[in-house]
This record gives structure tokens, sequence and C-alpha cells, in this order.
């Protein structure tokens, strides 16, 4: 796929960590410019402290030859509390501005016929057949309403939106089984693309080491790496601190916890003296985090959105950086069985550290390195590649 246009409207600001859809964007910008559209947020927000830095950047900023960046605004607040009470026309004008705004910027960099790539929900159905767009992508990679932050007034909205977006796109790529099967409920063109790896970070990087970490670490090191959100098994990982006192827990990955429940755990983890949380930088510093862990991680609660998933991104990343996996049974992880050590009970996955640490787990990782060779990014996008071409030769 050479030349196109790729409009993407993303649920999160580019600098936010990196996920499915940078490493999708950032590929598809080697033959195609790329138009990533930040979610709005209220104008006067822009002014506060947390922004600042960003905002230097300016409302429409270059990442990378091929890649532009532009930061939507809503001119009125309280627009979703407004549609709560009825009163809709708050957050209905946003949604219009919104869209003038895209379009003005199309125009300013002669964006035409355009691919229209829909991650967010927010405002994407207005943009649909607005755009002057060949072909329409709804990219679903998590069961949106099923998010434990969402009151049942929001989850029944988000899902309202979420199935009128299905039926009027053009393609649909889930990342899951259960997603594609939800997903065929309300449009036929559907097909399955689990998360990757970028394969090269790993093959590539120096192994001089980087003082990333100021930590006195005892080995061995129990780590995760990712998103600490309310689908993490918090009372889990207290168990785990508490069973192997002498053992170091590292959780890499910024901290949003909403549930009331789940911030008293991460209290009490917090307050863990073999506990430590950090927050990487820079995506590219992942390989040297991993260095330092001797078991991974995936501590995952039997959450509604957790089911929806086929498994975390961060799976492949494990598996390319050689290490041994432990994982609970809350992902459909059958094909991964001879590589991931699978517990089935929270009992069972405090037992199976030490079991991981007496094994040789040569043979494990080595297969596991095998397998995320074999799904790599560049893989995913050409797999991409090929049904798009499809379409559009059409």
């Amino acid at each position: 796929m050479v030349g196109q246009n790729i409009l993407c409207i993303a649920p999160h600001p580019w600098d936010d960590i990196c996920r499915r859809r940078h490493h999708l964007m950032t590929r598809f910008a080697r033959t195609n410019r790329v138009l990533w559209i930040e979610p709005p947020q209220f104008i006067l927000f822009y002014f506060l402290p947390q922004f600042r830095k960003s905002v230097r950047k300016g409302v429409l900023f270059k990442v990378r030859r091929n890649l532009l960046v532009y930061r939507l605004f809503n001119p009125l607040p309280f627009g979703e509390s407004f549609l709560r009470r009825g009163i809709g026309w708050v957050y209905k004008f946003n949604e219009c501005c919104c869209v003038f705004q895209v379009k003005m910027v199309m125009t300013h960099l002669k964006f035409v016929r355009p691919i229209l790539w829909l991650f967010a929900i927010n405002f994407s159905e207005k943009l649909v057949g607005k755009c002057n767009e060949i072909i329409t992508i709804f990219d679903v990679f998590d069961k949106y309403s099923a998010f434990s932050c969402f009151d049942d007034w929001e989850a029944k909205w988000i899902e309202d939106r979420e199935k009128k977006i299905m039926r009027r796109v053009t393609l649909i790529f889930a990342v899951s089984e259960q997603l594609c099967a939800y997903s065929r409920q309300f449009n036929k063109n559907v097909f399955l693309v689990p998360n990757g790896v970028d394969i090269t970070l790993w093959q590539k990087h120096s192994r001089k080491k980087v003082p990333v970490l100021n930590l006195k670490l005892n080995h061995p090191v129990l780590g995760y790496v990712g998103s600490i959100f309310d689908k993490v098994d918090l009372d889990l990982l207290l168990r785990v601190s508490g069973a192997y006192p002498q053992m170091s827990l590292l959780l890499i990955g910024p901290v949003k916890v909403l549930n009331s429940l789940n911030q008293k755990l991460l209290s009490q983890l917090q307050s863990q003296l073999n506990v430590y949380f950090v927050k990487p930088k820079f995506y590219g510093d992942l390989p040297f985090y991993y260095e330092i862990i001797d078991i991974s991680l995936l501590p995952y609660a039997p959450t509604e959105q957790v089911k929806y998933a086929q498994f975390p991104t961060k799976l492949f990343e494990y598996m390319a950086a050689r290490k041994p996996i432990l994982a609970m049974d809350t992902f459909n992880l059958k094909d991964f069985e001879e590589i991931v050590w699978i517990a089935y009970s929270k009992e069972k996955f405090v037992q199976s550290i030490g079991q991981i640490l007496r094994e040789d787990t040569r043979a494990r990782v080595q297969r596991g390195y095998e397998m995320a060779c074999q799904n790599s990014w560049d893989i995913r996008v050409k797999q991409i590649e090929d049904i798009i071409e499809s379409y559009l030769s059409k």
C-alpha cells in the first residue's frame, strides 16, 4: 500500500504509552501519509500546567516523515454531563466543531480521498461519509463498553455508538476471535488481526547496560510491564509480594486505578518493601527493563473487558525478550501452552513462581522467541495491506 492518505481517529494522544495503533500507523507512514487526530479536550484545559509541555509543540505537529498529529478542542465544557441529563445540544455542538476542525486541517494539508481509520468512538460516527474517504476501517482492540470504569449509563451509550459505527464502516479489524464474533453481528467484513511485536527492538538494541533504574532490587525479579489499570489483579500481586518477600516485584507502566476496592489494594501494594513501581520514559528503553526481569507476569483479573481480549500486546514482548512467562488463565492461551506457564487459581499462580525458578526454562523461552519472530508488527501490517488493497481494487 503506497501513496495513500490515512486519517487516524485515535482515543489517546500520540505521546501516550505505545499501543497497537502507534505500531500500525508508524509503519503505514513509511509509504503513506498519516494524520493522527488526538481526542478533543476542552479548550481551556490546554492552559493548565500539565498541558504546557505538549502545547509547545503546537496544534499541528510533525512526529516524523509522513506522520502528523493534530490536536482537537471542544469549545464548550461538560458535554457529557448535559447529555446524561437529556440535554444533548452541548455534546452535539462539540461534535460538529470537531468534524469542522478535521475537515479544515485536511484541506490545509491537501489530505484528499483518505482511508478513514477509526480507533476511537467518541465522534467517529459523525466523520463517516463526510471526509470523502475511499474506505472506512474500524479497528476493534477492546470491548469498550465492558470497561469497569464506566457506569451503566455510559456503558450503554458507548455500546450503542459502537454498534452504529460497526454497521456503517467498510471493514473491521478485530484483535481477538471473541471480538470478531461480536463484530460480525453488525458487519460481515470482519477480519482477525491479532497484536504483534516490534521484534527489531529486541534484535538490534545495544547490550550495554543503561542507568534506567536507581533501585536496589533483589533477584529473582518478578516483573509486569504494561498499564496498571483495574483489569490487573492487584490482590494477586499482593499475594505474590507476601509469599516471596526475598524477591522483588517490579511493575513497569502508568498507574490509573478507578475502582474503590482496587484503590485500597493499590495502596497496600505500594506500601510493600519489595514492590517497585516504575514509569518508563521511552518505548525504546523497554529491552533494558526486560533484562532486569527474571520471570514475566500476566496477572489479569477475569473481567468482562479481559474476556473479549485474545491476549495482551506484552505477551509477544515477553517472548521477544526471552523471558519465562507466568499467566492466569483469564486469556485464551491454548496456542501457547508449550511456552506459557498457565495458572488456574491464585494459589497455583503463587506456587508456580517457585516451580519456574527450579525448572530449566530454556526450551520454552526459545520457542517463545521463535513465535514472536513469526508475529511481528511488520507481518501484521502486510496482512492488513493485502486486505485493504483487495477492497480498493474493487
